[in-house]
């Protein structure tokens, strides 16, 4: 279809967002990062993840003070929990209720001395 041509998936890779998408490319402060996070949470039910993954870079928000802090986040999101991804290696910033699941994921995909990582081939 003439008009959607994109080479690097990016329709595709919209569609693959985990949870509940948050679109904050547009925001020019963190406040303004808050404020879309407060209204989306606003939508859906209690304890569904949001994400704000990549679209976007920290040093847009002016003044330059990087991502929301988790206490910033926890205001706006308290029922739910937040991952910030800048791009999929980082940085990253999560809330309070994010940061325990996070936690638990990391600690169960971790090799361990009874279960080292699987050689590659």
């Amino acid at each position: 279809m003439p008009g959607i041509i994109d080479n690097h998936n990016h329709i595709i890779l919209l569609g693959l967002r985990p949870c509940h998408d948050v679109r904050i490319e547009n925001s020019v402060s963190v406040k303004e990062v808050l404020g879309a996070f407060e209204a989306r949470a606003d939508e859906i039910p209690a304890g569904q993840w949001l994400t704000a993954l990549g679209g976007f870079n920290i040093n847009q928000f002016v003044p330059a003070t990087g991502f929301p802090t988790m206490a910033q986040l926890d205001l706006v999101t308290p029922r739910h929990p937040v991952l910030i991804m800048q791009g999929f290696t980082g940085p990253a910033q999560t809330n309070g209720k994010g940061k325990p699941l996070l936690e638990a994921m990391e600690s169960r995909s971790a090799p361990t001395a009874a279960s080292p990582p699987a050689p590659i081939r």
